[in-house]
Parts: C-alpha cells; structure tokens; sequence
C-alpha cells in the first residue's frame, strides 16, 4: 500500500518528464534511483509504526540516506542483478517468471532488511529505530 503511495506521484512528474528530451530523462533516472534508496526506510517505517504518516518524515529519510548510502547504493545495484536474472524465468516456457521474480523480490527485501538491522545494531542513529 505504501508503495502505492509514492508510486502514483512518481507516475505523473515521470509522465510529464517524457516528454523533455534529454533533462527529462535524465531527471527520471536520477529520481528512480533516489526512489530506489530511499524506499527501505519508507517500508520499515510503515511496518513497524502502522502509520501512514510516519513514513513521509522527510528529515527521518535523509538522516537514513545520507548514514547508509553505501549499503544502500550496494542494495541497489544488487537489485538489477537479481532482477536481470530473474527475467531468465521467461525463457522457462513464459511461467517461469512468476517464481524467479518472486525469489528476486524477496531477496532484494532481504537485503533491505539487513541495511537497516546492520545500521541499527552498529549504533548509527536512523529515525527509523524511533517507533
């Protein structure tokens, strides 16, 4: 639901940066990616509060990006591999898809989870622990 959220305005700068040729798509890489990194707190704040509200804490989210953008960036790129390799699940008889994007997603979820465990246990303060 969440993701929803979030998805629907990205959807319409995204729709109207289509057709600005070169700035425009630029601008869509580089809010793709920051909508990339920036997720991970936006699922774990909504998970643990229930609050919807909780996960626009703007200043939250930049304390968490600017303390873990190595991981996340690392996450990130791992995240494209997986994807990659999920989509040789197509070549499965078209079926195959389905169960490879699934384990793709779940490791990528995975790997979130571990950001924000690691960020958490070694002591860097993220507004994400404040539940």
């Amino acid at each position: 639901m969440i993701g929803i959220v979030y998805s629907i305005p990205l959807a319409i700068i995204y729709f109207v940066l289509i057709f600005i040729p070169r700035i425009g798509w630029l601008a869509m890489l580089f809010l793709g990616i920051a909508f990339a990194l920036i997720f991970p707190y936006i699922a774990v704040r909504f998970a643990r509060t229930g609050n919807i509200g909780d996960a626009f804490d703007l200043s939250g989210m930049w304390g968490f990006l600017k303390t873990n953008l190595g991981n996340l960036l690392i996450v990130w790129v791992m995240s494209i591999l997986f994807h990659i390799i999920a989509w040789f699940g197509l070549l499965a008889l078209l079926i195959g898809i389905l169960f490879t994007y699934f384990w793709a997603q779940l490791a990528v979820y995975y790997l979130y989870g571990r950001v924000v465990y690691e960020a958490e246990r070694t002591g860097i303060p993220t507004a994400v622990a404040n539940t």
